[in-house]
């Protein structure tokens, strides 16, 4: 009779065991929760709900489990520690998809210009210079954030990029768009940007550009 009692009641003690590493993240946060809820129950009690406490005994049976449930947990920890914290979680398809390599290789392209800005654009028009001849492309934007450099954020500029091509017959297509210009000068007049140092400042790029200047 005693052995087949045996097998049931280790499956019990199995199943009730660990419990801290699962209750624990319904209503905490941090890492191993599960074996400091247990230490909780066995030396403060007085730290939860009368109606919610545990025997001490079972906390401490609890605890082994807890371990190795909170160790299983750890990624998702992590992942939602991270995630309080604000800062953004970036992986190789991430960088891939604004054009970069990984993490390095954006800050090296970051690194190599003395301004690194988000402007808004308010207007646009093409300026179509005739055959064999680059058509422009006119912005007229604002300053909506700057990463590095002196632009403040706020101040108006003009710039230009240029298509090798005839000019769209287009109008304010990219008005309330955002942009990142990179460049070395900053002046009054009109900027001009070749190809490879302004993007769209989609949400993907503005998430790296966060995780490279710690913003």
């Amino acid at each position: 009779m005693k052995k087949s009692i045996l097998p049931f009641l280790l499956c019990g003690i199995c199943m009730v065991s660990g419990c801290a590493a699962f209750n624990s993240r319904i209503v905490g946060s941090g890492y191993f929760q599960g074996v400091r809820c247990d230490y909780n129950e066995m030396f403060h009690p007085e730290t939860f709900d009368p109606q919610c406490r545990i025997n001490p005994a079972l906390a401490a049976v609890d605890m082994p489990f807890s371990f190795v449930g909170d160790i299983l947990f750890m990624p998702n920890d992590i992942y939602y520690s991270r995630e309080k914290s604000g800062k953004p979680k970036l992986f190789a398809p991430d960088f891939h998809a604004s054009g970069f390599e990984d993490a390095n290789d954006a800050k090296a392209c970051f690194d190599s210009y003395n301004q690194v800005f988000v402007v808004r654009i308010l207007e646009d028009y093409w300026e179509d210079r005739g055959p064999h001849k680059f058509a422009l492309h006119h912005y007229k934007a604002t300053v909506a954030k700057c990463y590095k450099g002196k632009w403040n954020v706020g101040e108006t500029l003009a710039f230009t990029t240029a298509l090798d091509g005839r000019a769209p017959n287009e109008t304010n297509v990219c008005a309330g768009s955002d942009m990142l210009l990179l460049s070395n000068k900053r002046a009054k007049k009109e900027l001009t940007f070749d190809t490879g140092v302004y993007f769209a400042a989609d949400t993907n790029l503005q998430l790296i550009l966060q995780s490279v200047f710690k913003r």
